[in-house]
């Protein structure tokens, strides 16, 4: 039931903010089976976070065949999904791409869009979906932090 998620979603959540760089840990395809529960708790928040974010459901965006003549805010969800994955929390682009229906060179096509841009409007949308992966859905209702990111 959808509120057993959300209970979840949010322990999942306060976990995550306790994880520091002295865990720090490289996910990629020789080390999956063991860290195949971090691994879905980085992917299921960062989905979230994303669907927050821009509003549209995963169906639409995650596992599609093909992101030719899609909206802009398709693509921006498929480049953030897989920015997230690599650059926040490292986790190698064969292990990601291939849930996506991606090569790695499409996953990385993807990551450079933000990888290399540094205007403030990314940044906004960057520290908006931060924001929208860590905060509790009592918090982004209240208004009212109990962690600042």
């Amino acid at each position: 039931d959808r509120q057993d998620e959300n209970l979840h979603l949010n322990q999942m959540r306060r976990k995550l903010r306790t994880y520091s760089n002295q865990d720090y840990i490289f996910i990629n395809s020789t080390n999956i089976e063991k860290y195949n529960a971090m691994y879905s708790i980085f992917k299921e928040i960062l989905v979230t976070g994303i669907e927050r974010t821009y509003g549209i459901h995963r169906n639409e965006w995650l596992t599609i065949q093909s992101a030719y003549n899609k909206p802009d805010s398709i693509i921006s969800c498929r480049s953030w999904f897989c920015f997230f994955m690599n650059n926040y929390f490292n986790v190698s682009i064969s292990v990601f791409a291939k849930s996506m229906g991606l090569k790695k060179a499409g996953a990385k096509h993807y990551i450079r869009r933000f990888d290399e841009d540094k205007s403030k409007e990314t940044r906004a949308k960057y520290n908006q979906i931060l924001n929208n992966i860590f905060l509790t859905d009592a918090e982004i209702e209240t208004g009212i932090k109990t962690y600042q990111l």
